[in-house]
């Protein structure tokens, strides 16, 4: 069984989330480009430092990791997939400007700006670009924002993994109050920290977690930047993950570079479609720690809300997104309800729809990937998951088997080389055609161009079909 950091790191089941160099500064985080993370290194520590930083480690078995609300659930429901709430609920920012400038509806920006506006925190902690670096390494990282003006211009989805190794840096003034944005394991991680230290057990009010299908590396965004035109030696001033594609819908989004100025030629943006993309689908994991195929938190148990997208109909036919949320927290509850935003109240069927992919992987393909690899899996419910049939055993061994091939062969995209790319798409053509035809068949085949055709004619005709697809997948998971 996995004890400690060090054993974690070693079987290559760390997110870098920084928890652990909160506790002790003494662990340093190097970037490791095959893996695309900042990763810890405790090998300077005593035993006695190694246990008590490990005490905050959201994967290692022994920590809690799902208790919060649990010790803290007057007046919460729960159900066994979303975990505790006071409601539910659809909705986007109400003024039509702001909503434009959002990439899912804008949720989370209105709570953070008034959560600011009321006073009830002095700052947020969240995911922005950096300012002192042109490298993609570093172009995104946890800062902290006490204006609204610094909480704005920080807005928009980010597919980056950053880390809180600097956290204690940012609650340095005695009279801070924070708000801090992250993934379901970091705020895991946050939630431990709050448990064993004072500081931060004083300082962090609130917590909001997005949606997680998975954490991505740093070469995810390398390798976006490779099939936009972006060179190594380009200085990247500016990433935008998810721009609205006009005329499409929530799901049409593009990815955008801006390069800037040289002696040679001025400032440019790259911009490219992310459907187009070679191994764009999610399910693939491309970019992927593996310790996200044992995780199966997918709805931010631990948060005072959880913020995602409204996969689901009517909401996913607007191209300006629509946020879902699951509210833990009373005072969020009271800002979810002002008239700045529209909402309305939606059941744990509807949020389980709107990320049914992410419920399936992350459940039953939780539970298959824990009876198949002969490795000590840090996660703790593996034994509530449904048994599921040979079809879908199939598919989660095929799933498995692209993951390997694109984790193994992630270090050619971190080059930025587009030699190194095509090299990697060599490597991992053939898992990637063998999911695909088991899953699809011969349509698997078809040109790009005639299976776009055929998805609109069936969407089509199948829209009465997506609701009921939606009670039999909840019905058949015993909500």
């Amino acid at each position: 069984m996995i004890k400690t950091i060090n054993e974690l790191v070693a079987s290559d089941f760390c997110t870098g989330c920084g928890a652990c160099g909160v506790v002790d500064e003494e662990i340093k985080f190097t970037f490791r480009d095959d893996k695309g993370l900042s990763l810890p290194d405790t090998s300077g520590l005593t035993q006695q430092e190694l246990a008590k930083a490990s005490e905050v480690c959201p994967f290692l078995h022994d920590n809690p990791r799902y208790t919060h609300f649990e010790q803290n659930s007057a007046g919460l429901e729960y159900n066994p997939l979303v975990g505790y709430f006071h409601k539910i609920v659809v909705g986007a920012i109400r003024d039509p400007l702001d909503r434009s400038r959002s990439t899912s509806g804008g949720m989370t920006t209105y709570v953070l700006r008034r959560l600011l506006e009321k006073r009830l925190v002095t700052g947020v902690i969240h995911l922005a670009q950096n300012p002192n670096t042109n490298g993609i390494e570093n172009a995104f990282e946890y800062r902290l924002s006490r204006s609204i003006e610094e909480v704005e211009s920080a807005r928009g989805t980010k597919y980056f993994p950053g880390s809180l190794k600097e956290l204690r840096h940012l609650l340095e003034r005695d009279d801070e109050s924070m708000v801090i944005v992250a993934l379901p394991c970091f705020i895991r991680g946050i939630r431990l920290l709050t448990k064993n230290d004072d500081e931060c057990r004083k300082k962090i009010k609130y917590t909001i977690s997005l949606v997680c299908g998975h954490l991505k590396t740093a070469n995810f965004t390398k390798y976006l930047a490779i099939n936009a035109g972006v060179s190594p030696n380009d200085s990247v001033s500016k990433i935008e993950y998810r721009e609205p594609v006009p005329g499409g819908n929530a799901h049409d989004y593009r990815a955008s570079f801006t390069v800037g100025a040289t002696e040679r030629s001025s400032e440019k943006k790259h911009t490219l479609p992310t459907k187009e993309l070679y191994a764009e689908n999610w399910a693939y994991g491309l970019s992927m720690p593996n310790i996200c195929s044992f995780c199966d938190d997918v709805a931010g148990e631990n948060a005072d809300l959880t913020i995602g997208d409204a996969w689901i109909p009517p909401y996913d036919s607007d191209p300006r997104g629509t946020n879902i949320a699951i509210v833990r927290n009373l005072e969020l509850l009271d800002i979810i309800q002002e008239q700045g935003l529209d909402t309305v109240e939606v059941g744990v069927d509807d949020f389980v729809h709107s990320q049914a992919g992410s419920f399936r992987n992350r459940r039953e393909g939780v539970l298959y990937r824990s009876a198949t690899n002969r490795v000590e899996i840090p996660t703790t419910r593996v034994s509530q998951l449904k048994i599921f049939d040979s079809i879908e055993d199939r598919e989660y061994k095929s799933r498995s088997s692209v993951h390997q091939a694109l984790r193994g062969h992630e270090s050619l995209i971190s080059t930025l080389k587009f030699r190194d790319f095509q090299l990697f798409k060599f490597k991992t053509f053939y898992s990637i055609t063998i999911y695909q035809f088991q899953k699809n068949g011969i349509r698997a085949l078809l040109p790009r161009g005639l299976k776009k055709l055929l998805k609109t004619i069936m969407t089509n005709q199948g829209s009465s079909a997506a609701i009921n697809s939606r009670k039999v997948y909840i019905k058949n998971h015993d909500i």
